[in-house]
């Protein structure tokens, strides 16, 4: 019964909202602001909830996992977004022809928004050293949503979770631009690596 009130009284306002949508920067702030609660509140349920053997928790529990999901998944979109947004959109962008053209081979490279020399000032402006800048500004910007001043260990655990997820999608953009690289535009040249990611997501968390 207490964990179903905690349910119904959580602020759920970013459920379905598309991030993409949100264009004014006072609307994106009160998006980010509704959504590291949304974080906050399902992640203090869940690790300190979670572990009882309490009769009729189970049914509320899947439900705050629904929502720390779509949380999680849209927290991750937002900031990849923020972060890693010009590279992430073109990945994306060249993922999506691809599905959408799944029985020929389209060349993103023939197409005037992502042409060779487009696509070369985009790389230019990410080095290993931008990465790192990148990554290192991004923890501290985690850090300070999700962390208030006692840095609990139920806190702790959600900015492992966030970043091990931020890590990941960060990880899988690089690995489909280094395939778009290779395929399609092989006499440039990609200035960072999936090493030089995972290496600069290790030492911010450090």
């Amino acid at each position: 019964m207490f964990c179903a009130t905690i349910v119904r009284n959580m602020n759920s306002a970013t459920r379905g909202e598309k991030i993409l949508k949100i264009r004014d920067g006072g609307e994106l702030k009160k998006f980010r602001t509704l959504l590291t609660n949304d974080l906050q509140n399902c992640n203090w349920i869940i690790e300190s909830l979670g572990p009882m053997k309490v009769n009729g928790l189970q049914e509320s529990l899947d439900v705050v996992n629904d929502m720390f999901k779509d949380a999680s998944e849209q927290y991750v979109s937002e900031m990849v977004s923020q972060y890693f947004g010009k590279v992430s959109s073109f990945v994306y962008e060249v993922d999506a022809i691809s599905k959408e053209y799944t029985n020929k081979v389209i060349d993103p490279s023939k197409r005037v928004v992502y042409n060779k020399d487009e696509i070369n000032k985009l790389l230019s402006n990410f080095t290993t050293k931008d990465i790192t800048m990148i990554v290192n500004n991004m923890r501290k910007d985690v850090e300070q949503q999700l962390y208030d001043s006692e840095r609990s260990e139920i806190q702790t655990a959600l900015v492992d979770n966030m970043w091990s997820s931020l890590q990941g999608e960060f990880v899988s953009v690089t690995m489909k631009l280094t395939d778009i690289i290779n395929r399609f535009y092989r006499d440039l040249e990609l200035r960072f690596t999936k090493k030089d990611v995972i290496a600069a997501f290790s030492a911010a968390k450090h």
